[in-house]
């Protein structure tokens, strides 16, 4: 652009080469004809010479202005170039004169990729970086680049300003100058994942609280399209909104020292609107061969000051075949979130397989118009009971009921003429156990198992940490609280979740018992009674049964003390005084324990009693046990995948990823203390589906790919939201950050400045406030200038004559 303009400037010289040339010299030759013409040239030669010169000025400044007019980057170029050599920084405010450190904020979560013609929102974010950057000194300045998902920390990790998360802020987040920022900015691309705006602005506030205000004068830019999920905490009914408050309160106060105002860059249009994919799920999270399933799809229709049509199409694509439409349309209401059920055709053979949703019409945001899921197909899902009361009469027996249970299957399979389940249940005593090959088993329920001894305690163990399966105690007049606790809960160091105390409650066999209801107590989505808090009558399934009439009491990691060490979580507990804990779980090694505190046996809960305990309560139970292979299967952006290799599986050559771009990474290696490998990958920025290989070598000494596992990256569906801060959904509701974030910090000086595509015109060059009256200004003086010289040269000519 400098260039350019230097061009269009030196059309400057073109009256002053024709002024030149109109005074070249010829060859001189006496006459004495024209001495007295001679004589009446040096009589007015002087008033000639001004004459030419004030033609010439206006002539160059004419062409000087239409080059300022047409070319007005090269303007600010060439005086910041003037400023640089003089040692002053093309910014306003006091203290221009001293250097200027500017911490400038730039929002990088995937909402930023949201484009309006031809430019994204996180483009129009760079190039308003680049304008900030051009008013700096290069030689003398200093820029902190605070880009959003670099700061990003763990969840609740968010306040801790311990050494290492300050070493690694300070290295990640480096002091630079204007030129290195410039080469930063030149390379940057947008995020794919989600985040808090807040952590940013914490880290900026920490940088310029730091500073001397003798050596150096702060400033505060953030670049940010203003989504209301980013900026959540601008409400004022936020639980974080009074820590952003202090944040931005104590910046201002540093800023106000040198009179400079926080400045907002909302980079994109206040009227947003935008169709994405915000969910995916298998109905049955376990798929076996043979058994047709369902697909819940949740899709999205968001924005501000109006919406996108609310009917569109979806396909889904299974593993590499084609795509397929789903069988009905999708009609979605502007700002709401709607689940699409689509049944797919049963899978016909084992292994790892995945699903792609495809939302078919292209919108603004088109990151979240695909969404990727992968799952295992398994032939069937493997379920050992150990039955510690067996009994011949079915109405005694401990597990003849729940066995029963496993056993139903609403699926019809017509060319077997029976119904047909996923579930394998084999049941064994505990004398049988130990001839028992654990490791080929997804789920083993342990019931009312009496005596426990060191052998059998440490087969579970291994089983856990080597298969990596899921292990469910119910207990009963058999066990003994005092081996459990020495073999499984070791003082918080087992694989049990809680401490087991004694029996509670009433006797099922003594008079006319008392019996107490069910409550849920953490029934959010991905934990194992998730189902039960879908709607009222759901709920009422789990709590409504009055099923209680005997249990033991525990005590949990928290009541002890050791919440820090056990991480334990209590789903269900008992209606009554002290509300004591029903079911309790936790991970344990590569697997999963949960502890049922009463008991399976038929007798004891009255399972099939009209006010029984619910069955369903234990189908779900299991049926997230069995479907725990898919744990950290399915990822957000941004979270790590880590798998703990089993001894067989460490065999072979070592492992590779593939990511989305079909090129080929490595993985981070472990040794833990067992011997056993884990892998560890962290590069999952990008969604979409990537493949773990299990590499060995052929007969011929060729690497080959042994075998391969599945797992999906998926954006957060928080960031489908588009909606801005103070906006409402819908026709009419165009969003207005400026007016919410002038509510919230009434005394802090601040500037906004609205930065858009559709601003500036098909070009996507972003418009600059007054950029069209400095051109209107520009042209203005260089017609003055012409007419001036025009008018000049016929006042001339005409006294002349």
């Amino acid at each position: 652009m400098m260039t350019t303009f230097l061009v269009g400037a030196g059309l400057i010289a073109v009256p002053i080469i024709i002024h030149i040339f109109n005074r070249t010299r010829y060859k001189r030759i006496e006459w004495a004809a024209m001495e007295f013409l001679l004589n009446a040239y040096r009589k007015t030669r002087r008033r000639l010479r001004f004459e030419n010169l004030l033609l010439l000025l206006l002539r160059v400044f004419a062409m000087l202005f239409i080059a300022f007019a047409f070319f007005p980057d090269g303007v600010s170029n060439a005086a910041k170039w003037l400023l640089d050599e003089a040692g002053i920084s093309f910014t306003g405010g006091a203290g221009a004169t001293k250097p200027q450190h500017l911490v400038l904020v730039l929002d990088d979560t995937a909402s930023m990729r949201y484009r309006e013609l031809q430019l994204t929102n996180f483009d129009n974010g760079i190039k308003t970086a680049n304008d900030l950057l051009s008013r700096l000194n290069d030689r003398r300045d200093r820029v902190t680049l605070i880009r959003v998902s670099t700061v990003q920390v763990a969840a609740g990790d968010e306040k801790k300003a311990d050494d290492e998360t300050l070493q690694r802020l300070n290295r990640d987040v480096p002091v630079i100058d204007v030129k290195k920022a410039r080469e930063l900015l030149g390379h940057a691309l947008p995020g794919y994942g989600t985040g808090s705006l807040l952590p940013a602005l914490r880290e900026a506030g920490r940088r310029i609280a730091s500073m001397d205000d003798e050596k150096e004068v702060p400033r505060l830019s953030i670049i940010s399209d203003m989504q209301a999920n980013a900026w959540a905490f601008g409400n004022p009914g936020s639980a974080e909104h009074q820590t952003f408050v202090n944040i931005m309160e104590e910046i201002g106060a540093k800023l106000q020292k040198h009179n400079i105002p926080v400045m907002w860059h909302v980079v994109g249009q206040n009227s947003t609107r935008n169709r994405g994919i915000t969910g995916l799920s298998l109905e049955d999270p376990v798929v076996g061969v043979g058994i047709p399933n369902s697909l819940n799809v949740q899709v999205g229709n968001f924005g501000s000051g109006g919406a996108e049509s609310s009917e569109f199409k979806l396909t889904y694509r299974i593993d590499n075949e084609e795509e397929r439409p789903f069988s009905q349309s999708v009609s979605v209401e502007p700002g709401m979130v709607r689940t699409i059920r689509q049944d797919i055709p049963a899978f016909q053979t084992a292994g790892c397989h995945s699903i792609q949703i495809k939302i078919t019409d292209q919108d603004r945001l088109e990151d979240d118009n695909t969404r990727t899921i992968a799952f295992d197909v398994v032939e069937a899902v493997e379920i050992l009971i150990v039955n510690g009361a067996p009994d011949e009469d079915f109405s005694k027996d401990e597990v003849a009921m729940f066995k029963l249970l496993l056993d139903i299957s609403s699926w019809y399979n017509p060319e077997e003429g029976r119904k047909k389940t996923i579930n394998r249940v084999s049941v064994v005593t505990e004398r049988q156990l130990s001839t028992t090959d654990l490791s080929v088993y997804d789920v083993i329920a342990i019931c009312n198992v009496g005596s426990v001894t060191e052998e059998f305690a440490k087969s579970l163990y291994d089983y856990l940490d080597n298969r990596g399966g899921s292990l469910v105690f119910t207990l009963g007049a058999n066990v003994n609280a005092d081996d459990y606790n020495t073999h499984f809960w070791r003082e918080g160091k087992g694989l049990m979740p809680a401490r087991l105390d004694t029996p509670e409650g009433d006797d099922a066999d003594v008079g006319n018992p008392k019996l107490h209801t069910i409550k849920g107590v953490d029934l959010t989505p991905g934990t194992p009674f998730a189902m039960f808090d879908e709607n009222d009558l759901q709920r009422g399934l789990l709590e409504n049964p009055t099923a209680m009439r005997r249990w033991y009491g525990v005590s949990t990691p928290a009541e002890l003390g050791l919440a820090d060490v056990v991480q334990s979580r209590t789903l269900l507990s008992i209606v009554t005084e002290g509300a004591p804990e029903l079911v309790v779980d936790k991970p344990f090694g590569r697997g999963y324990v949960a502890l049922f505190t009463s008991t399976v046996n038929n007798a004891w809960n009255h399972l099939w009693e009209n006010r029984g305990l619910s069955l369903w309560m234990f189908s779900e139970l299991i049926r997230y046990c069995s479907s725990r292979t898919a744990v950290g299967r399915n990822l957000m952006v941004g979270e790590h995948f880590t798998r703990v290799l089993s001894e067989r599986e460490q065999t072979g050559r070592g492992n590779a990823i593939e990511n989305p771009q079909s090129t080929t990474d490595k993985l981070v290696e472990a040794t833990l203390p067992d011997g056993r490998r884990r892998l560890h990958y962290t590069r999952t920025a990008t969604p979409g589906l990537y493949r773990l290989k299990y590499l060995a070598t052929d007969d011929t000494g060729n690497e080959i790919v042994a075998r391969t596992e599945l797992f999906s990256v998926a954006i957060d569906g928080r960031e489908s939201d588009v909606g801005r801060l103070g906006g409402t959904p819908g026709p009419g509701g165009a969003a207005n950050p400026p007016t919410v974030l002038k509510n919230a910090l009434p005394n802090l000086s601040m500037v906004f400045d609205q930065r858009s595509e559709e601003d500036a015109g098909i070009t996507g060059k972003a418009s600059t406030a007054g950029s069209s009256d400095i051109w209107v200004l520009f042209i203005g003086l260089a017609m003055l200038f012409l007419v001036s010289e025009m008018g000049a040269s016929l006042y001339f000519g005409r006294r002349a004559e």
